[in-house]
């Protein structure tokens, strides 16, 4: 069943929520939290507009080299756009560039792929990145397909794809992999492919830009076991975690009325790179206040999992921090332990 609103309206996370901080998705859904408009710096603003020019540029080639692919009308919304893809789907083209899937209302997912690939009898999801998938490595390969032939999937040698951005590519991929699989429309194999500025040689030819592909179900992230300590779990498996995370999180928010029987929040603020690009930067800053170490270590900053394992041990303000006696054996052993605990979730404190 759908989890709803009061008002009945049902939760729906993006494709970016299962990568964003878990603290973030909670004030979008609590109505005491006031909602600002993220305003860009300058330098945001450029990388955005750099994004947007490159995805531009791969919708003009892909259309040149594939007359039969479909763009839907970007000034479509809502279910206008779905209709479209949808339709698109149907007549079974082999591109839909800039889709819009059908709300999946029992997952609670919503979502516009960049690329859809008619795979087998379905399709499968691609997103455009202006960034490098691909990175130089002796022992490794990668799978790729020339922008002509998306389904022509060749394994090249010397080069790996688990560069800084699979965990975060491969999150969104397994999105519209399950909502694709929610309206019926899923091609068979949980694979995804990212389009990003990587080029390597095929048949000899000059280096090209090329798809690079990603295995939504091997084993591929190292997360925290409570019956093995570690154990290797797939991108749809991370996937899965994060966003039904995250939906307990919306729900959780959704409850909070401002009355004495609110339930305390899933999550707490946690200081992070993110926090910069957040519309809710100053709330959380105001909730932390001024000792908060997270929020006043900028330079050289501890990650989310760090910061979490230190105030699982009682770690609270910067006070705290620079009485730590790092040459305590007990105090490293105790902290290794409760960071790979706290390895299960990107950003949270209760889940």
């Amino acid at each position: 069943m759908a989890t709803v609103n009061e008002a009945g309206g049902p939760i729906l996370l993006g494709g970016y929520d299962a990568k964003r901080c878990a603290v973030r998705v909670h004030h979008d859904h609590n109505r005491l939290v006031p909602k600002t408009a993220w305003v860009p710096t300058p330098e945001e603003r450029a990388r955005m507009d750099a994004g947007n020019a490159f995805e531009t540029g791969v919708f003009a080639e892909l259309r040149a080299l594939h007359p039969r692919a479909v763009l839907i009308d970007p000034g479509l919304r809502g279910s206008d756009a779905v209709a479209a893809t949808l339709g698109a789907m149907d007549t079974g083209v082999p591109l839909i560039l800039g889709g819009w899937l059908p709300d999946d209302l029992e997952g609670g997912r919503k979502g516009k792929p960049d690329i859809l690939i008619r795979f087998e009898d379905g399709y499968v999801p691609a997103d455009v990145k202006n960034h490098a998938t691909l990175q130089p490595r002796v022992r490794t390969s990668a799978v790729v397909s020339p922008l002509a032939e998306p389904t022509e999937r060749t394994v090249v040698s010397g080069w790996s794809s688990a560069g800084q951005y699979r965990f975060e590519d491969g999150l969104q991929l397994a999105h519209y992999t399950r909502m694709l699989q929610s309206c019926g429309r899923h091609g068979g194999p949980r694979i995804g492919a990212i389009l990003g500025t990587s080029a390597v040689v095929l048949d000899n030819r000059e280096p090209q830009t090329v798809l690079v592909w990603h295995d939504l179900e091997e084993p591929v992230i190292a997360t925290f076991s409570r019956s093995r300590g570690t154990a290797k779990r797939s991108l749809l498996e991370r996937y899965d975690h994060e966003h039904g995370f995250r939906v307990r999180v919306a729900a959780n928010a959704r409850m909070v009325t401002g009355s004495p029987d609110d339930p305390l929040p899933l999550v707490d603020p946690i200081g992070q790179e993110e926090c910069g690009s957040c519309p809710y930067g100053a709330w959380c800053a105001e909730l932390l206040g001024d000792d908060d170490p997270s929020m006043q270590i900028t330079i050289g900053r501890l990650g989310v999992r760090e910061w979490l394992a230190l105030r699982g041990m009682g770690v609270s303000t910067t006070a705290d921090l620079s009485a730590l006696d790092l040459d305590d054996g007990d105090f490293l052993d105790a902290y290794l332990v409760c960071r790979a605990v706290n390895s299960l979730h990107n950003c949270n404190l209760g889940g």
